[in-house]
């Protein structure tokens, strides 16, 4: 693998879910190459922080320069190099690491995150081991300053700050490993000059760098819940005397006691967690940590470095179910914890008179990080927020907000925290957007507020329509599958709604809203669209909901309609409202013919009812599908007016930054710039997805550029005049990116599962690629280039190669070797192997598209097996 040397021992078990870290030498060309393409590790540039030196949130820590009080709390973010880069790119300055300990070959139970909400672990120090951690650390600290430098970040000062974070007994930490690792991290010039050397031929500017001789000088000192007070006092004391260093003890929200701490997280805020008396009872108590704070500060100040506490550790809580059963107790984070800590903080800089450093990691999001630096608790690491969709591009926004911080008396805010109502768990009432819909290894990207639309509108075509301004196109593409856009506009049960992606951001998108702000800018002239007669007539039995709308497409298409009763009682209640008749008048002009009487013997039956959830919809639905099977029988559907094209190109840039950026729906829709605005919430996810790249913290599910390849399914079968190649069909990887899991960078933490709005999980169903032999092997499936022109793969539990020359791409499978077409994947030759009368060239054609999207594709590409 090529890692960085280090003085350290320490091997890797082999198993599915560990890490295979990447060397340094892929990482840097993977950056520079990614960066000529406006992206690093699949991050566009619109995301990337910009220091500037007239920023208003710069500071000091530890002497030294933070460009920004913000960075990333120990955990999943700050594990791998790569990891640490991105979270940096994107405004992180203060990169809390991964903690280590004495124990580093760990089983970690899989899945260990659930984050959909408030945020449940079963993790907590890395998973890799302690030399492992000091090459990736090292790694990082080095491509930072490359990256300044790349990207023409000026000034003297680094401006970041790599903080350490170990724990979690005091005979672990003074153990000759971790001393090992300890002391490589605050001082290896030699590890340093041999890593410079190593990446210097690749970036020339390194060889001149004046680099630190160390990661880290600073610490922050994780505990275990549980740990004694005089454990935790005497380990702050070795890092803070022994050590020399700047300590920072990280404390437990438990420290408010068992009836402040249900009280808000179960009673006011009503979160549905048992918090059990062991959380309290082994953990330290309030006036306990005031005596440990005051004897560690005046440790501190003999010993001449800082001391602070850090604000606060997860809230052990019984097993909820939303983890594996065998974990008894998950950490609970995230939102459900903001107002206990800042009523923590509030409460330990009272009794110290203001006289304490306390930085802060409890539910901190881009809508109250303005109040947490504005109330001093600096610096503000985040975790759970960037387990979410848009991921480290999370902190962009974060960085805005802050340009607009001003004072805050702590004590004020923690008593309006308390009373927040965005802090309670009802403030997020959506369902989960998983569906039951099949995870495809290609072509994966659906809309799913389409999938939940009874009336099959294109939902995300016209939001980008009506985000665009263009009303008429908007309108036009509402009324492709429902003629009743005043009506839907208005009482449509928006079962839409509930699958908007958006919920994982801030609130569903205001779909209905949209629609009706649509139909009112741009008034409906059905007659517009008409086709010539076509010299055929039909007659409709019902003149309800699924009548009207089945009689507007046939005479759309040019049909003669004639319709006639009865109507369903709660469909002409709603047709004689005021926006019913708007849409019924408008279908009306197309020359139908309304009768009272009873319809003829052929009639076409749309006698169906808008009654029960969703039943609108599905009645326009119901009525669109007859029209169709008429149409189609009688050889008109070619003359049915289509939906307007949309631009199929992709603005990467903007959609990224839209795809990070949380927005609230506003107070209305009622004007055309409300209509705008509110249409422009839309994500797009029918076209690109990208929820799994984003909510990996390792960036091990990779977007590959591509689209439009369409291959064959075929099968070669051996007869008499040799082997004959029939067919079957055609399948595609046409979509704009194909997501393919990177297994060096998966540990299989669940993130991406939980937020795929597919019922699979990326990191078990896409097609798992590595960089290295070793990933391969520990694995047991997937790919690699195990050479350049060369991928081998095990797929479906069955080996396959592809070889690439000027001839095509020579597929091997365990039936057949066959020679593919470069462009259209189609067999040029087939050889069965022996024994074998009939071969499927799916899996070969497949594995072929997969090794041309992913040759052409960071970091791939890059030629380099590690």
């Amino acid at each position: 693998m090529g890692e960085v040397h280090s003085p350290l021992a320490g091997g890797h078990v082999k198993k599915r879910d560990a890490f295979f870290p990447a060397s340094p030498e892929t990482l840097l060309r993977w950056i520079l190459s990614g960066l000529s393409q406006g992206e690093i590790f699949g991050m566009a540039q619109s995301l990337f922080f910009t220091p500037k030196a007239s920023d208003p949130f710069r500071c000091q820590r530890y002497g030294r320069l933070l460009e920004t009080p913000l960075g990333v709390a120990a955990g999943p973010h700050t594990q791998m190099a790569q990891n640490i880069v991105s979270a940096w790119l994107c405004g992180a300055r203060f990169i809390e690491l991964k903690t280590v300990q004495v124990l580093d070959e760990q089983n970690v139970t899989k899945p260990c995150i659930a984050a959909q909400d408030e945020g449940y672990n079963c993790e907590w120090s890395q998973e890799l081991t302690l030399g492992q951690s000091f090459g990736q650390y090292l790694t990082a600290m080095v491509l930072l300053h490359v990256l300044r430098e790349h990207l023409g970040h000026v000034g003297p000062e680094a401006g970041f700050i790599l903080n350490m974070s170990a724990g979690y007994d005091l005979a672990g930490v003074k153990s000759p490993a971790m001393g090992q690792f300890l002391d490589a991290m605050t001082h290896c010039p030699d590890a340093v000059r041999e890593l410079k050397d190593r990446l210097a031929p690749i970036y020339p500017g390194l060889a001149g760098m004046d680099l630190p001789d160390k990661v880290s000088d600073n610490l922050t000192l994780s505990t275990m819940h549980g740990c004694p007070p005089d454990e935790i006092e005497r380990i702050a004391r070795y890092f803070l005397e022994d050590r020399g260093l700047h300590t920072c003890v990280k404390l437990n929200p438990t420290l408010l006691g068992p009836d402040e701490v249900r009280g808000l997280v179960i009673g006011e805020l009503g979160y549905p967690v048992e918090i059990p008396d062991q959380a309290f009872a082994h953990d330290l108590k309030f006036a306990q940590a005031v005596e440990l704070i005051a004897s560690l500060k005046e440790v501190a100040r003999k010993a001449g470095v800082h001391f602070g506490v850090k604000l606060t550790n997860t809230l052990e809580v019984v097993n909820p179910g939303n983890l594996p059963e065998n974990e008894k107790m998950l950490y609970l984070s995230g939102r459900a914890l903001h107002p206990v800590s800042i009523a923590l903080a509030a409460k330990l800089r009272d009794v110290f008179a203001g006289d304490l450093d306390i930085s802060f990691c409890a539910g901190v999001d881009a809508f109250n990080v303005a109040q947490v630096v504005g109330a001093g608790l600096t610096p503000v690491t985040i975790c759970t927020d960037l387990l979410k969709p848009g991921g480290y591009g999370r902190l962009r926004q974060c960085v805005e907000t802050m340009r607009g911080t001003v004072p805050v008396d702590l004590a004020a805010y923690a008593e309006s925290a308390a009373k927040d109502p965005r802090y309670r768990k009802s403030a997020h009432p959506y369902p989960l957007i998983k569906s039951g819909r099949k995870l495809t290894r290609f072509d994966c990207a659906q809309a799913p507020c389409v999938q939940g639309c009874s009336a099959g509108q294109d939902i995300p075509r016209y939001m980008g329509f009506a985000a665009a301004g263009r009303f008429d196109l908007a309108l036009a593409t509402i009324l492709a599958t429902n003629p009743f856009p005043n009506l839907l506009g208005s009482v449509c049960d928006r079962l839409c709604q509930p699958r908007c992606t958006r919920i994982n951001y801030d609130e569903p998108l205001r779909i209905r809203a949209v629609k009706k702000g649509v139909a009112r800018v741009k008034e409906h002239d059905a007659r517009q669209g008409r086709a010539e007669p076509a010299g055929v007539s039909v007659a409709l039995r019902g003149s309800g909901i699924e009548g009207l709308c089945c009689a507007y497409y046939l005479a759309l298409a040019g049909v003669d309609v004639t319709v006639y009763g009865p109507c369903p009682s709660r469909d002409a209640k709603l047709l004689a409202g005021a926006e019913g008749a708007k849409d019924k008048d408008a279908i009306v002009s197309l020359g139908i013919a309304l009768r009272q009487g009873d319809a003829p013997e052929n009639a076409l039956d749309t006698l169906g009812t808008a009654n029960g959830p969703g039943g609108l919809a599905a009645a326009v639905g119901r009525g669109r599908e007859t029209a169709v099977r008429f149409l189609k029988s009688r050889g008109l559907l070619a003359v049915l007016p289509e939906a307007p094209r949309e631009d199929s190109t992709i603005d990467f840039q903007g959609l990224a930054l839209a795809k990070a950026t949380r927005r609230f729906a506003g107070q209305a829709a009622d004007t055309a710039n409300d209509v705008r605005m509110e249409a422009s919430r839309c994500l797009g996810c029918d076209k690109v997805c990208g929820v799994c790249v984003t909510v990996c913290p390792n960036r091990a599910n990779i977007a590959l550029p591509g689209g439009n390849l369409v291959y064959p399914l075929q099968r070669a079968v051996q007869s008499s005049d040799g082997v004959r190649v029939e067919t079957l069909g055609s399948a595609s990887a046409a979509q704009l990116y194909q997501v393919v899991n990177l297994a060096d960078f998966c540990n299989e933490c669940g993130n991406c599962a939980s937020f795929c709005p597919t019922a699979g999980a990326p990191y078990k169903d896409k097609f798992r690629m590595h960089l290295s032999k070793a990933s391969f092997e520990a694995s047991g499936e997937g790919a690699w280039f195990s050479g350049p022109g060369r991928m081998e793969a095990l797929l479906d539990r069955r080996c396959v190669t592809v070889n690439e020359d000027a001839a095509g791409l020579l597929v091997a499978t365990p039936e057949a070797r066959a020679l593919l077409s470069h462009g259209s994947f189609q067999a040029l030759r087939v050889e069965l192997l022996p024994g074998v009368e009939q071969a499927d060239l799916a899996l070969a054609a497949q594995t072929a598209v997969l090794y041309v999207l992913a040759s052409r594709a960071l970091p791939f590409s890059l030629g380099e097996p590690c």
